[in-house]
Formats: C-alpha cells, structure tokens, sequence
C-alpha cells in the first residue's frame, strides 16, 4: 500500500490561504511556510506517533488547520490562551503561528505526542509556546485563574471541560469549546460557566462545525474579583 503523503503541494498553500481569508484570516507567506512545516513533521512523526486521522494534504488542510483557524476572529487578542487536550497541537500551534505574540499553554498528558509538540515548538522556534505535560484538572499554580481565554477541541464529549475550564480562567475569562452539535440546555444547566454564545462555520463542503463560548455569571465575576 502506498503511504500517503501530508507535506503542503504549492496548490494545497494556496487553498490554505483561500480558505483562512474565507475565515477573515489573511495568512502572509511566512506563516503559510510555518504552517507548512508544521504538515512536514506531522508527516514524519504520524509513523511513529498516532498523532491524527487524515487521508490526505488536502483533508489536513481543511479538517486540521483551517478548523483551528476558524475560532482565531473569536478569540481576544491578548492574553494567555490555554488549550486543554492539545494532542497534536490543534488548534493551539496553527494559533501559536498566527499570532507569534500572544501566548499559547499546551495542556496534553500523552508523553509521546508532548515529545512532537516540544519538537514542533523547536524547529519553529515558537517562544510564544509553553508546553505542560499533565492533565487538565489540576492548572499549575501560575496558571490557576489566569487565562484569558481556554480552548478545547473535539476532547471532551460532555459538560464536564466547563469545570475543567473554569479552574484555569480569568473571571473575566471564556472559554471557547470547538466540538460537532451545541449541547442542550438540559446537559449544561447547573454548570460554574454558562453559554454565552453559540458559532455555526463550515469548511468547504463538509459538515457544520460548533464552536460554543462560555463564561463565568455575572455574580460569579463580581465575587471572585472582589
């Protein structure tokens, strides 16, 4: 069988760039070589590491990158932003690409896919990158209540990550849950956090994604800044 191939062809860069600017992204061409060499050494450590599930440049593309990029416009554009359950880096190293000076915290407990993410950080030199290799229920102390901003993607199934979220956020903070549907009602009432608004995107022609926004209540902010 023959391995298929991840690294980015000129017309796959260029339907990076089409589909960033679709999102409101204007990627320059140092990034798009960044984002490039990113696909590289996923590529080279996929043999190795079961890093993620793509069938071609293209799907990488469109399912991994351009998905990452798409909460970019949502997203403050200071502060720490912390993405709990990275895996492979996504959607915090195409973040940490595009925005070389905001501050992205790496949150993944697997040693092997921490080892790709140190290597990334590395080759790229990403110095906008910390990587923590634990789980995401306990923040260090540095990091307790200091994030501006927690993403997630496609790691936690339930309401569960509002707790998890809420140990590393600001009370100012959101967070910023990219997943498949929206939850109902029902499954979040009674949370620390609660919905404050809900994103409907598509990437090309494939199915529509969610990326639902949460934040502490008023009160709740009121009390933990007082």
């Amino acid at each position: 069988m023959t391995a298929i191939s991840l690294p980015l062809t000129e017309t796959e860069q260029q339907h990076l760039s089409v589909g960033a600017a679709a999102l409101g992204i204007e990627l320059d061409a140092s990034r798009v070589r960044n984002l490039g060499r990113f696909a590289d050494m996923l590529d080279l450590w996929r043999l190795r590491v079961n890093l993620i599930s793509c069938g071609s440049a293209r799907e990488l593309v469109e399912r991994h990158l351009l998905d990452s990029l798409a909460i970019a416009p949502m997203l403050p554009d200071s502060g720490a932003i912390v993405d709990l359950g990275t895996g492979a880096g996504f959607p915090g190293l195409p973040l940490a690409i595009l925005r070389p000076r905001q501050k992205l915290v790496l949150v993944e407990v697997r040693r092997r896919r921490v080892s790709f993410l140190r290597e990334v950080k590395r080759a790229l030199q990403l110095s906008n990158v910390e990587i923590l290799e634990q789980r995401a229920e306990t923040p260090p102390i540095k990091y307790e209540h200091q994030a501006e901003s927690v993403v997630s993607r496609a790691v936690w199934s339930d309401a569960a990550i509002l707790g998890l979220a809420a140990a590393w956020l600001r009370p100012e903070g959101r967070l910023f849950w990219m997943r498949s549907e929206p939850l109902l009602e029902a499954e979040i009432a009674d949370h620390v956090m609660v919905r404050n608004r809900t994103v409907r995107y598509r990437i090309g022609s494939d199915r529509l994604r969610t990326i639902e926004i949460y934040a502490f209540p008023p009160d709740t902010q009121t009390i933990c800044s007082t």
